[in-house]
């Protein structure tokens, strides 16, 4: 399965929570289309795993980014998944090409 990163943000712990990140390092990786290593979808996701993304098309100087470990991963009711991580919270979205 193929996800959008459409948002990466502050969980609180290092920065203001739901504030978007700033840091350089995660620069690109708003927009790039992803897979997720070794999951068929988000939700084979365990807690305290930590995810693996692989970008397919990115402006991201990374060939692929580990995550801190999970906390939790939810979906709103617009098909968007919060996955929030020790340091961050990442919202995706599954990629529908076209």
């Amino acid at each position: 399965m193929e996800y959008v990163i459409n948002e990466i943000l502050h969980s609180g712990r290092k920065g203001i929570r739901n504030e978007p990140v700033n840091d350089f390092k995660y620069d690109g990786l708003v927009g790039s289309v992803v897979e997720l290593k070794g999951l068929n979808v988000i939700e084979d996701c365990k807690q305290f795993d930590r995810l693996t993304i692989l970008p397919i098309s990115s402006d991201s100087a990374y060939d692929f980014w580990e995550t801190s470990a999970v906390i939790s991963i939810s979906k709103s009711f617009h098909g968007e998944y919060y996955v929030e991580t020790i340091n961050t919270i990442y919202i995706l979205e599954e990629y529908k090409d076209g």
